[in-house]
């Protein structure tokens, strides 16, 4: 379901389900907030929650977004998932790293 930018809202209420990794696998669409900065401090926060629960994180353009799943998901579809290039890039990583953020 789209949550129009709520998704830091909803990975709160699902906490529970997301500390077990009873959801093995979440699909979120993340887009620059410039004028709420409440809400870009959240998602910042879920996704370093999400870090530290171990969840892998990838980039997905549409294309693939829509590209028929047979019945699996993304982490079954390692050749597929392996190409993906991850989030943050290695070069946002490193600046977060250089100023301590």
């Amino acid at each position: 379901a789209d949550v129009e930018g709520y998704e830091p809202q909803v990975m709160q209420t699902a906490q529970h389900l997301l500390a077990t990794r009873t959801v093995s696998t979440l699909q979120l669409e993340l887009t620059k907030t410039p004028k709420s900065k409440n809400q870009t401090c959240a998602a910042i926060k879920m996704l370093e929650h999400l870090d530290a629960l171990g969840y892998d994180f990838r980039q997905v353009n549409q294309r693939l977004v829509f590209m028929p799943f047979n019945g699996t998901s993304w982490a079954e579809r390692t050749n597929v998932w392996a190409r993906l290039p991850k989030f943050p890039s290695a070069a946002a990583r490193a600046r977060a790293i250089k100023h301590g953020t």
